[in-house]
């Protein structure tokens, strides 16, 4: 086996047991190694444990997202490889807990809203079910890149005239507008862009990123805000494995000028091939086929260790069909 592997599921959805099929792919070519019909233990075990223990310690990294069985395939078939957690995976998680919180002040502001409706309402003596979103609750709606971008990667605006807010708005109009909407804003971003910045430095080295990420995990569990505690326990949960995506390797075999880090990537964006595939044929039924159709349509080497239907298996036997005399016209 190759020594860097990503693995991945992708939902087929071939049987309540069987929803989501699992997939191998080899991180420095891009081809998939296999498909394994179900990412269940007993399908997984007994497929990994058919690989010889000697081809399966060639292995000295796999890839793959926080799903703690993935992770362990470390112990239990790759002994001698270290799990890398996907560094995408990881942010997403973040900001995930982020669009929560900006979720939760924007409801606090509806509420607030629907509040203001209901006393108008009994002032006036209507019975108004709906009404305009106020400013708050627009800046809201349409600024949230304001904390989910890091402000390296903004585009500066010129100042456009906004219909709604009667006023023209830049970038940094915008900007000031949206944290102005709650006192954690400002400090959420700052702690947001600190793992950013982690996250893009230290290549290949694995002992300053594990310093660095020690230092983070306390820096969050001190803070006031409370979802970057959460955050905190996934990074210690996951220590090993989020140091372990800080190696690169060469992208190339022949040069070491140009570097890949390692991660889930390449399979991800792959997984849309069996996503359509599904899609198209409105539903899958037949696993061996569909696995064998997608691994000879991807891989350049065509062998695919799948054994093919013998001639009786693909004709389909009918009925036999039985003597005919054909009758004459009769003539008047």
């Amino acid at each position: 086996m190759t020594p860097y592997i990503c693995i991945d599921e992708v939902f087929l959805n071939l049987s309540p047991s069987c929803k989501y099929a699992l997939i191998i792919m080899d991180f420095l070519t891009g081809d998939i190694l296999d498909i394994v019909e179900s990412r269940r233990k007993h399908y997984t075990e007994s497929y990994f444990l058919t690989i010889p223990k000697s081809e399966r310690d060639q292995v000295e990294f796999l890839c793959c997202d926080m799903y703690d069985p993935y992770i362990n395939y470390t112990a239990k078939y790759f002994t001698h490889a270290r799990a890398v957690t996907d560094s995408f995976h990881v942010l997403q998680w973040l900001l995930r807990l982020i669009r929560n919180y900006i979720n939760s002040v924007k409801r606090k502001y509806q509420m607030r809203d629907r509040q203001c409706l209901a006393d108008k309402n009994e002032r006036t003596n209507q019975d108004q079910k709906s009404m305009k979103d106020s400013i708050e609750v627009y800046i809201l709606k349409n600024a949230s890149w304001v904390l989910l971008l890091n402000p390296n990667k903004w585009t500066y605006h010129e100042p456009l005239y906004n219909h709604r807010l009667q006023r023209n708005m830049d970038t940094y109009s915008w900007e000031a507008e949206f944290l102005a909407l709650d006192d954690d804003f400002k400090a959420i971003r700052d702690l947001k862009d600190l793992y950013e910045e982690f996250n893009e430095s230290f290549t290949n080295n694995l002992e300053g990123a594990s310093k660095r990420l020690d230092e983070l995990i306390k820096i969050y569990h001190d803070c006031d805000i409370s979802l970057f505690h959460g955050f905190s326990s996934l990074l210690k949960r996951y220590h090993d494995s989020i140091v372990a995506s800080f190696t690169y390797i060469p992208s190339d075999k022949m040069t070491d000028t140009a570097l890949r880090r390692l991660s889930n990537g390449p399979l991800e964006s792959f997984n849309n091939i069996p996503s359509s595939l599904r899609s198209q044929s409105r539903g899958i039924h037949n696993f061996r086929y569909t696995r064998n159709r997608i691994l000879w349509s991807v891989r350049e080497d065509a062998p695919i260790k799948g054994i093919p239907y013998t001639a009786d298996q693909v004709r389909t036997p009918g009925k036999k069909r039985g003597s005919y005399i054909k009758k004459k016209k009769e003539v008047r």
